[in-house]
């Protein structure tokens, strides 16, 4: 029975690290897409293979939109209209390198 607990507590464990890992790889390959000149800030999923993206370019921004096939331009927006406050990054957010460093950190001071 101990064996039976202890092992479905393993694979909860290793379904959650998977998981969390996952989140963080993602995360971490958003950010290298991403140059110094152009940046997707918002990405709106409209059904299987079909995405609008909202991408600053410079000083502008403009709609896209993506298929499986096709990327169709489909305006620019009034900068004004769009808060890019929210998009801004802070000096807070750790890389995943830093994430796995503390997690490796705090395992080694338990043992």
């Amino acid at each position: 029975m101990l064996q039976a607990i202890l092992l479905l507590f393993t694979f909860v464990f290793v379904i959650g690290l998977a998981y969390y890992i996952t989140k963080k790889i993602a995360a971490l390959n958003t950010l290298r897409m991403q140059g110094k000149n152009m940046k997707i800030i918002e990405t709106l999923q409209l059904g299987v293979n079909q995405l609008v993206h909202l991408v600053k370019i410079g000083d502008k921004i403009i709609m896209i939109g993506v298929t499986k096939d096709r990327i169709t331009y489909l305006d620019e927006i009034d900068k004004d209209l769009i808060d890019l406050d929210i998009y801004k990054e802070t000096k807070d957010t750790l890389t995943f390198e830093e994430h796995l460093k503390n997690i490796i950190g705090k395992k080694k001071d338990k043992i």
